[in-house]
């Protein structure tokens, strides 16, 4: 019953880097001999930065994101977005009528 838009989703969505990384697993505090494994994903502390709830810590100390939780933010940024678009088509519409009126 709390609900309320996130504000100012496509600014900070904005400010994220998706980023490919090599994860090596750690055990035992020393690099396991295995290959590193290739990953897709966002940086844990600029999640934090804008979405604190969203950034967890595991008993190893990594930072972990909830990805599914960056969703809606996706969504609602998309939205944001698509309603500046309709702005700015309305507002190119009105310059070009004008243009038309003044013959050029």
């Amino acid at each position: 019953t709390n609900l309320r838009v996130i504000e100012s989703a496509i600014d900070k969505i904005l400010k994220l880097r998706g980023v490919e990384f090599y994860f090596r697993k750690i055990i035992d505090g020393v690099p396991a001999d295995e290959k590193d494994i290739k990953n897709i994903g966002v940086i844990a502390q600029e999640i934090a930065e804008h979405f604190p709830e969203l950034v967890g810590t595991s008993s190893d100390g990594y930072m972990l994101v909830n990805y599914e939780a960056l969703f809606p933010i996706i969504v609602e940024s998309i939205q944001q977005q698509s309603y500046q678009l309709d702005g700015y088509e309305i507002e190119l519409k009105q310059l070009e009528d004008k243009m038309k009126e003044k013959g050029l």
